[in-house]
């Protein structure tokens, strides 16, 4: 039951890291308050993502321990025998499905990390573009002063 709800809600959290992945780049500046949040956003998932991360990789181990068990340590060979000889062991079937839905929960954690990594990388490169551009006006804005100032 805890497996498919995190499942589920890694799915939500992928799509949505997708989605702030997809409307992020250089095309406008962007506002300091809305990045400060998205930054603290990021923070907050990337914290509980950690969290999920270890008690998933414990439980990678407990799974992949009793699969091998069930399997006389061969679990690649279980996995060579055809279908319905693997379901004839159903305890080694099932553990079967737990430990490569784990290796997808991985996978998904992994792909949710590096969204994250992205979108904060094009948050920070819009904040120094936006500076930078905030800068270049406030020279030229002095300059502009300094020549209306000089004789």
């Amino acid at each position: 039951l805890k497996l498919e709800q995190i499942q589920k809600e890694l799915e939500g959290k992928l799509a949505e890291a997708e989605g702030w992945s997809a409307g992020s780049g250089a095309s406008s500046a962007v506002d300091s308050d809305k990045a400060g949040g998205q930054r603290q956003t990021i923070a907050t998932l990337r914290k509980q993502l950690k969290e999920w991360d270890n008690w998933l990789g414990e439980l990678q181990n407990e799974v992949f321990a009793d699969y091998k068990a069930e399997t006389n340590n061969a679990p690649q060979r279980y996995e060579d025998l055809p279908l319905e000889e693997q379901k004839g062991r159903e305890e080694a079937y099932h553990n079967k499905i737990d430990y490569k839905s784990l290796e997808k929960l991985q996978d998904n954690f992994d792909k949710i990390n590096a969204l994250l990594l992205d979108w904060s990388g094009d948050l920070e490169h819009d904040e120094l573009l936006s500076t930078a551009t905030i800068g270049a006006q406030a020279n030229a804005n002095a300059d502009a002063d300094r020549s209306t100032l000089s004789p």
